[in-house]
């Protein structure tokens, strides 16, 4: 039987992504409803998130991202005689099953999980880290009220194949469900910098390119209750 290439898988893979209606709760804001109690049993390596009330926010936006892994501000994810690069992080993780299965998504908005059966098709047909050449990342940029304090939180992320001059999100991830794999992801980084993967992402250590934003929205005027 002839193997399909890459790109095809993905194609079949993304075809979900035409409409989609609003996300679920458990994806309508920057951070789970959970104590921060059980935040930090569930990612003990990382540094947990402030709690966030819709009350405190003056407004918010939505930027979607591309992070080059060829540019040379990227060095750290990058592959390097000390560390893998991210794309071999992703999808080592995905493959060996670090990264939950039930936890990766077809689309930004997960609504719909990667079915394992196309989890099994990609590492079948050799995609690996090497193919990977750029991140997509998607983020909310919160404007505090209080101190005029701008919070910045990824919500998603993607690596992105290239193949016959088509790029391609192999798969999006939920970035705080994320956290916890990525901060035991060692780098390389001098000084004083970043230690692992969630650091460089936390501390923005990255350069990347702004594809599109949102317009920048203000809460409901009431529910001073509902956390984002």
């Amino acid at each position: 039987m002839k193997e399909l290439p890459v790109s095809m898988i993905l194609c079949a893979l993304l075809s979900t992504n035409a409409v989609f209606a609003q996300s679920s709760e458990k994806f309508s804001g920057v951070i789970r409803e959970t104590t921060p109690e059980s935040y930090r049993a569930d990612h003990p390596y990382t540094k947990e998130w402030e709690m966030i009330k819709e009350e405190d926010v003056a407004w918010k936006k939505r930027v979607w991202r591309t992070i080059d892994l060829s540019d040379k501000g990227n060095d750290l994810l990058a592959l390097t005689s000390i560390h893998p690069s991210i794309g071999d992080v992703l999808l080592n993780g995905l493959y060996n099953g670090e990264i939950e299965s039930n936890k990766v998504y077809t689309t930004d908005r997960f609504e719909k999980e990667l079915p394992p059966g196309n989890i099994k098709s990609l590492k079948d047909q050799g995609l690996t880290g090497n193919m990977v050449t750029s991140l997509q990342i998607k983020e909310d940029w919160i404007m505090l009220k209080k101190d005029n304090k701008m919070v910045v939180r990824i919500v998603a992320m993607a690596p992105v194949v290239k193949e016959n001059g088509t790029d391609y999100p192999a798969f999006w991830l939920y970035y705080p469900d994320a956290r916890g794999y990525l901060s035991k992801q060692q780098v390389a980084a001098p000084g004083s910098g970043p230690s692992n993967l969630d650091e460089v992402f936390e501390g923005r250590f990255f350069s990347s390119k702004i594809d599109k934003t949102s317009e920048a929205m203000a809460p409901p005027a009431k529910d001073p209750g509902k956390k984002w």
